[in-house]
């Protein structure tokens, strides 16, 4: 049983992914199939977004730039999406905390949770996609 000194974030995000377990492998193992697939070239899932409107969603790009990071390609991955980097860290932080023995498992969600209580990341993250989203589509990146 992981230690729940912390009390539960009024914005939670991660800390979700690590207190519900199941959740976590399933968002995480989910995510892994479909990024593995995306590297063969196979066109899983197109974005219903951008389909219906024509715009990019703030996560457009998301997994063609996480690819350009793994292949070194920097420049390529910025011009998909800046948030990859962020992305494949908090990913690294699900799998990270789910695999996590005990008592370094309860002492990690202790600090996701007081992080994202103390700093409201998660708020902060969502909302620095949106602008990011608005900006590339009125700029037109």
């Amino acid at each position: 049983m992981s230690d729940t000194s912390e009390p539960r974030p009024k914005v939670a995000l991660l800390s979700i992914l690590l207190e519900k377990r199941k959740l976590g492998w399933v968002m995480l193992g989910g995510g892994l199939v479909y990024f593995l697939i995306s590297l063969t070239g196979i066109p899983l899932v197109t974005c219903s977004f951008k389909e219906t409107t024509g715009y990019d969603c703030p996560g457009c790009g998301l997994t063609r730039s996480s690819t350009a990071i793994l292949h070194g390609d920097w420049q390529t991955a910025f011009s998909y999406h800046w948030f990859a980097p962020v992305f494949m860290v908090f990913w690294a932080a699900v799998g990270l905390g789910l695999v996590l023995p005990e008592p370094w498992r309860g002492k990690f969600l202790n600090v996701v949770r007081k992080s994202e209580r103390v700093t409201w990341w998660p708020v902060f993250l969502g909302i620095g996609l949106v602008i990011y989203a608005l900006t590339r589509n009125v700029v037109g990146g």
